[in-house]
């Protein structure tokens, strides 16, 4: 108890004195408007050096048939047939090093999903495609069930990996006539 009482005794003038001192009232104010005024300065400089960072922006390609043309392959049944097919920007720019993924929409392939580059310098690639019918070797071979005589082959863009290239828009597809 004794303990308590000698706090009590030898602090209470500093409680007095902290209890009726106004200074720290009247200088409140000014320091946090000083702190605002700092503050606002240093993010208008932060906001100015990351405006003049660079953004980035993905350019979206697409595949359409070189010749202009629809993309459409006739007599797979037959013979191997063959169909260039270009990557391009939205504004027409070629886009070399990219890899195609042709996979049946409606129709199986022989071997799943084929992968086809383009090649580094280039931006076709040509596609050979036939059916399991002709018995020929071919990029592409379609499986046309006995009653079908028409399909359709999806066509996605991989670009390359260090480019700012996307592929999130539907491509045209390949139809493919038995």
């Amino acid at each position: 108890m004794k303990a308590t009482a000698d706090f009590n005794r030898d602090n209470r003038g500093i409680f007095e004195r902290f209890y009726h001192d106004d200074r720290a009232v009247e200088g409140l104010p000014v320091r946090l408007f000083i702190a605002l005024v700092i503050g606002i300065a240093v993010l208008s400089v932060m906001t100015g050096i990351l405006s003049g960072i660079p953004t980035i922006d993905r350019t979206e390609v697409t595949v359409e048939a070189n010749d202009g043309e629809a993309a459409v392959v006739e007599n797979v049944g037959k013979t191997v047939q063959s169909l260039e097919l270009g990557v391009v920007t939205q504004n027409g720019e070629p886009v070399q090093g990219t890899k195609l993924v042709i996979e049946g929409k409606n129709v199986a392939l022989e071997g799943g999903p084929q992968v086809v580059p383009t090649g580094p310098r280039s931006s076709s690639a040509t596609v050979e495609i036939t059916d399991d019918e002709s018995g020929a070797d071919a990029d592409i071979t379609t499986d046309l069930r006995a009653d079908q005589d028409r399909a359709k082959l999806k066509v996605t863009v991989e670009p390359p990996s260090d480019s700012d290239y996307v592929d999130n828009q539907v491509n045209p597809d390949i139809t493919v006539i038995g």
